[in-house]
């Protein structure tokens, strides 16, 4: 594990490193005013640039400790067979090619090896290839060489674990040989995504522009004092650089995602780079994992059949043993009072309970934890539901009393016969005759080859239950076949051998002549949030694409369960935001215009970049993917100018992960490699969080053009005043700024700033998850544009109307210019006399900018509504109190003589009525241009919401949302 400096040097060079990247213009503003010994300018933008610093220090720092605390640890060793035959345990990185391992259920595995001996072995390559069911291993060869790997029975590979089983195998490849390590030299040589994102970018070429537009206007300020290069005219150089360049954009910017990255660890999101998550707003393609994300990750009996009886399905999540057990026909309900009314079903429970080795139980803490085979631990859980408890029924009431139940004989899973049977003895505790039953389970073919008829005493219909097999499995369902039998009194017999005990049939023996009972239906059913999840995506325009190492028909079916795959239903497209199906999803796993939907990895990989390129539409869901298919994926999909994030667990998907502009890595089954090359982490593994974490992206990207709306109108207000101010020429023929530099930084940071950083927490608007029309376009639309000029025209035009007021149409005129008044000479108290009226006419301006700012931040607060219809004035705390604090500052820096000393202006009397009057006419105009704008939505059929239905929906998901902060 990292250690504390450690942490603490990442986290610094990280943001030393960005910060040279993002400060430079402010840099640039602060040579100048050292230059021209303007100590109190250059100080404050000093400060600006280390609190930006500051802040984006804290996060990455923080990002980092949190990281390390899900990082693990290990030390894998093995069982290896040297030394003349004796099994001895090393380290795995001291095997070589052609040991031979020795395992057993539990181990993990030390290397790639062939099986060469094998009992019932099974192994989880769930982090390796995605499969969710364990998979059976034999020594039988391969004749595929393009095998895929979920497929090669007959290897073990590095990183994968036993689950049941035991066996020997020769170790083929180690270190980076192995799968595992070929993945490992993949990452390394897989170059990850562009890290600046698309708002870095636009910001960057932002601040380009508007340093360009900087050294024009000094040219400007310059040639109308006929380039006469002295300290005035370098100050108010100074004051249009600082005027035209938002100082606060990037400190708000960065704070905006920091609040934001907080926002999301509340809402089970680990953001490690404050970049991925701006980038999430832009997302319009998720390829996600199966287990474990869109499923529960784990394996649950859903529904089962008895023949000529009924469907029975069966509710509940995970191992948690609550749920109800409903008859599809009638919806009766099964309960444990009422199973001695349904012998057919008692008895398949009874099969599910005994003939297993699995076990469930509670942990201290609620959490219920399982050990044993998943397909077991799923059918152990069946029988809590109906009070069945083999520990509880095994256990002896009290001494020399035996049990209610007790197993004489297990016959165990063999893979070679697909079946497992036990032996128990039933001696009920409330009298009776005792009974000896034998309980089976398997495959159809294995059950139904030593049955001699079902339940019902008729003989077995296999048209019928081959029909009801393809039938589950279509939904994606793994059957097992459920039977029992009595054994006769001939059959037990007491052992001559050894007293007190029984003799037992052999294992043919005791398999022959099985009632057939009915069929369990088991998988990993999808989490209730998922299909929600995908249709909130399918609304706002972003594909789902299921990208797994399961089976193409498991896949197939969970991915229809969700929604991924449709009847007639709207999903997002790859061309446009929402495209309607036509026809249903056939069984090839094509639409009804012939575009195949559902591809294997192999089938996907075959193609050509030329090829996948001319595909109408990339597939929905890809089965027995390879982590060079997820790759080939990302780079489809980026050809197609799309922002996928895509999510995995294992080792497999660490390479997607890195390639992926949002990588987004599972928190609680996720390995460290793929948490490491992620950029979000998931602490509970669930896509709705993904869906969360992309509506944030939303918002912040929404709030984000709210406030750079805010700080660029200003800007312009700002140029607009100063540029036309260069009309003002005092006695010496020099211009007279009608704002000092100073003015304009305290208007910038204190003013502009605050109200910009809490225009980057509004809450979210209504329907910005419910509509295709909200996926991102670029930061500076044309409309924002014509915002920007309508209301920095509008402001700067009320700012130098009040300065020109006050000095021709209250004032001396052009006398009351004076003679230096750029500077501020307290010492003289002539020349204050005589640049009273620029001094007061600089302080006019000076308020009615102040005040204008913080009435335009609740105009920005929406595009179109009115600034009194957004709700009260206090719904956003931050802001009001912003707007009242930076309000009351400007009377200390009227009034208090050291203050308006460096801001070159003095206290205001009559002035006041102005100020409110150009306030009340900025409103006024403000909401003249929103019902212009209003009223030409509405003829071009742009309205926010299409029906009442979709505000409602939207009004809904916004209060859901302002609950889910209210916690925080």
């Amino acid at each position: 594990m990292e250690s504390e400096p450690a942490i603490v040097a990442k986290a610094v060079m990280e943001r030393i490193l960005s910060v040279f990247s993002e400060a430079n213009k402010l840099r640039i503003k602060q040579v100048i005013s050292f230059v021209t010994k303007d100590w109190v300018e250059a100080g404050v933008i000093l400060f600006v640039i280390i609190i930006n610093t500051l802040i984006g220090f804290l996060q990455e720092y923080r990002a980092e400790k949190t990281m390390e605390s899900l990082r693990r640890t290990a030390s894998p060793t093995a069982r290896v067979v040297r030394n003349g035959g004796h099994i001895i345990t090393i380290a795995a990185k001291d095997l070589v090619p052609g040991d031979i391992i020795v395992f057993e259920g539990g181990d993990a595995v030390a290397g790639d090896a062939r099986v060469i001996q094998t009992f019932n072995l099974e192994t989880d390559e769930a982090m390796l290839t995605g499969e969710s069911l364990p998979v059976g291993k034999d020594i039988k060869p391969l004749h595929d060489p393009n095998q895929p790997l979920a497929d090669r029975h007959n290897m073990i590979y590095l990183g994968t674990n036993i689950v049941k089983g035991r066996g020997r195998a020769v170790i083929v490849q180690t270190g980076m040989k192995t799968q595992i390590g070929r993945i490992a030299t993949y990452l390394v040589e897989t170059k990850g995504a562009d890290t600046t994102t698309p708002l870095q970018k636009r910001l960057n070429k932002l601040a380009l522009i508007l340093f360009g537009l900087a050294l024009l206007l000094a040219v400007v300020v310059f040639g109308a004092n006929k380039f006469k290069f002295t300290k005035n005219a370098s100050i108010y150089a100074v004051s249009v650089g600082i005027a035209m360049i938002p100082e606060g954009l990037v400190a708000v910017v960065t704070l905006t995602m920091a609040l934001g990255v907080r926002r999301m660890a509340s809402e089970k999101a680990i953001v490690r780079k404050l970049a991925a998550l701006e980038t999430l707003g832009n997302v319009n393609d998720i390829c996600s994992d199966k287990t474990g994300t869109l499923t529960q990750g784990k394996m649950v009996l859903t529904k089962f059949y008895i023949p000529e009886q009924d469907y029975y399905a069966v509710s509940g999540a995970g191992i948690n043993p609550t749920g109800e057990i409903t008859s599809l026909t009638d919806e009766t309900k099964i309960t444990a009072s009422s199973l001695s009314d349904h012998p057919n079903i008692t008895r398949l429970v009874e099969i599910a309970t005994f003939c297993n080795t699995s076990t469930i139980r509670q942990d201290t803490d609620g959490t219920w934890i399982a050990v044993g085979d998943p397909t077991e631990v799923a059918l152990t859980v069946l029988g809590r539901k109906l009070g069945y408890d083999q520990k509880v029924m095994t256990a002896s009431v009290k001494e020399g009393v035996p049990p209610d139940w007790e197993i004489l004989e297990e016959f165990p899973f063999d893979s070679s016969l697909k079946r497992m049977s036990v032996i128990f003895r039933h001696t009920p505790h409330s009298g009776g005759q005792t009974k000896y039953y034998v309980f089976a389970k398997g495959s159809l073919e294995a059950i139904s080859k030593f049955s001699v008829n079902d339940v019902t005493g008729k003989p077995l219909d296999m048209d019928d239950l081959h029909n009801q097999v393809l039938t589950m499995g279509k939904g994606g369902l793994r059957v097992l076949a459920l039977a029992y039998r009595e054994l006769d009194a001939s059959e037990v017999r007491d052992s001559t051998e050894h007293p007190g005990k029984k003799t037992l049939p052999s294992r043919e023996d005791t398999e022959n002549g099985l009632i057939f009972v009915g069929l369990a239906g088991i998988n990993d059913p999808p989490r209730a949030e998922t299909a929600p999840a995908v249709a909130k995506c399918h609304k706002a325009g972003i594909t789902v694409r299921m990208l797994t190492g399961d089976h193409p028909v498991t896949a197939s079916a969970i991915a229809k369960q969700i929604g991924i795959l449709t009847d007639d239903s709207s999903r997002a497209s790859g061309d446009s935001p929402v495209t309607k199906m036509t026809t249903v999803i056939q069984m090839d796993g094509r639409d009804g215009n012939g575009n195949k939907l559902v591809w294997t990895g192999n089938e996907f990989d075959a193609l050509t970049d030329t090829q996948v390129d001319d595909l109408p539409e990339l597939p929905l869901v890809v089965a027995r993917c390879t982590p060079e298919t997820k790759v080939k994926m990302i780079e489809a999909l980026e050809r197609r100018d799309k922002i996928a994030a895509m999510t995995g667990d294992g080792v497999n998907d660490s390479p997607s992960l890195k390639k992926a502009p949002v990588g987004i890595a599972m928190g609680l089954a996720g390995s460290d490699v793929a948490k490491n090359a992620s950029d979000i982490v998931l602490t509970d593994d669930n896509f709705a969080t993904i869906v969360q974490a992309v509506a944030q992206g939303r918002r912040i990207f929404a709030n984000i053009q709210k406030f750079v709306l805010h700080l660029m109108t200003t800007n312009v207000a700002e140029i607009v005043a100063l540029i036309i101010g260069l009309v003002f020429l005092d006695g010496n023929d020099e211009s007279v700024y009608p704002m000092s530099p100073l003015q304009i930084l305290f208007a910038n940071m204190i003013t502009s700033s605050p109200p910009a950083m809490a225009l980057g927490i509004e809450r979210p608007m209504a329907y910005q998850m419910s509509s295709p029309r909200y996926r991102n376009g670029p930061l500076f639309t044309w409309t924002m544009i014509i915002d920007i000029f309508f209301y920095g025209i509008l402001m700067g035009g009320l700012i130098l109307s009040t300065f020109t007021l006050r000095i021709y149409g209250f004032g001396p005129g052009d006398s009351g210019l004076g003679v230096g008044c750029n500077e501020y000479h307290p010492d003289d108290p002539a020349a204050v006399a005589v640049c009273s009226d620029v001094y007061k006419a600089r302080g006019t301006a000076f308020v009615t900018l102040t005040w204008i700012i913080l009435i335009h931040a609740y105009v920005c607060r929406h595009p179109t509504s009115s600034m009194f219809g957004r709700g009260k004035l206090y719904d956003n705390p931050a802001l009001f109190w912003t707007c009242v604090i930076g309000a009351i500052l400007v009377f200390p820096a009227l009034y208090i003589p050291g203050v308006t000393r460096v801001f070159k202006h003095e206290g205001l009397s009559w002035e006041w009525g102005m100020i409110a009057v150009a306030c009340v006419v900025y409103v006024a105009g403000c909401e003249a241009w929103k019902w212009v704008r209003r009223r030409r939505d509405r003829k071009n059929g742009m309205a926010a919401a299409d029906s009442l239905e979709e505000i409602r929906v939207g009004k809904k998901e916004e209060m859901e949302q302002v609950k889910r902060e209210e916690k925080l």
